[in-house]
């Protein structure tokens, strides 16, 4: 379980509200390492996957050090991590990544403080967590830049989707304002039918330069390298098509999925991060941005609700 034999001294002695979180799949592991570090002066809480972790935090004071094991059911460490990374309030946590098993590449992309292989020596883990207990989280960067008009739903049917996408559309299509949508083809298949009940000519708005429609997926596609957003590339893909659509005196609105696409193959980090590249963009924009996603279906989806909502200025549109 540990390496080594007998207890570490101390250093320093840890201030009185000085918090660790440890997350372990490895209940006697998990036990142990939470009574070391209690018996040392911590403040120590314990989730038994990454998803009980996210639950905890979203709640619970903030802890100054994080311990993650990499291989767990249900969240495992390197899901945790990333969604971990995509939320300001979390990512200047120090984390520190145990495993049993070799550190492959991936791990140089989970941005950690350090890594411990198992078993544990006693010593070393007390080293590691001195050595980052001071970094804060009261430090930690304040939340994304938000657009003032960024909303957000997530939706049960096409049907229901494309009655919501009508009426964010439709009156600025009636006052002569631009608009974008960015959907797959059999949603717009659906958009197009509410506009046309809601009183829009959408053929003639795209026709006359009003309305612009791009494919979801091709976009997403221009800018997504290995899973991971690449902001320029964004900027590049996205950015003139917003210019082209501004209107003086008018504003734009825009209709986007992308983010659905991420979000329904399980990239849920990116599509925060996505998230995020909109907000900065849409600071030199005079636009309104909605945002769609499917009802969260998995355990992971239902943990990352208040994740993706964070990116978001304004209350859903829809529940």
């Amino acid at each position: 379980m540990f390496a080594g034999a007998g207890m570490t001294v101390l250093r320093s002695v840890p201030p009185a509200d000085a918090r660790i979180l440890v997350i372990d799949d490895d209940h006697d592991l998990l036990d142990a390492i939470c009574e070391v570090l209690r018996d040392a002066g911590y403040r120590v809480s314990s989730a038994a996957h990454g998803f009980e972790a996210l639950r905890l935090l979203a709640d619970a004071p903030l802890p100054d050090l994080i311990l993650v094991d990499l291989m767990m059911p249900i969240m495992d460490g390197y899901s945790f991590r990333q969604l971990q990374l995509a939320d300001a309030r979390l990512a200047d946590i120090p984390t520190i990544a145990l495993s049993a098993g070799p550190f492959d590449g991936r791990i140089q992309q989970l941005e950690l403080a350090g890594w411990m292989a198992k078993p544990v020596s006693v010593s070393a883990l007390i080293g590691a967590v001195e050595r980052h207990r001071m970094r804060r989280a009261v430090d930690a960067p304040p939340s994304p830049v938000r657009s003032s008009g960024h909303s957000m739903q997530f939706y049960g049917s096409p049907e229901q989707l494309a009655g919501d996408i009508a009426r964010f559309l439709a009156p600025a299509l009636a006052a002569g304002d631009g608009a974008i949508v960015v959907a797959t083809p059999d949603h717009w298949d659906h958009f197009e039918v509410a506009l046309a009940a809601a009183g829009c000519n959408p053929l003639r708005a795209r026709a006359d330069g009003q309305l612009q429609v791009l494919d979801a997926r091709s976009t997403l596609d221009r800018f997504l390298i290995d899973g991971r957003v690449a902001e320029l590339r964004f900027a590049e893909a996205v950015g003139p098509v917003l210019a082209r659509a501004e209107r003086p005196g008018r504003r734009l609105r825009v209709y986007g999925e992308m983010v659905n696409l991420l979000w329904l193959t399980g990239h849920i980090a990116a599509a925060v991060a996505l998230e995020q590249c909109w907000n900065r963009l849409l600071g030199t924009h005079h636009c309104d941005l909605h945002c769609a996603y499917a009802a969260p279906a998995s355990d992971v989806q239902r943990a990352s609700v208040a994740w993706i909502r964070q990116q978001h200025a304004d209350a859903p549109l829809a529940a």
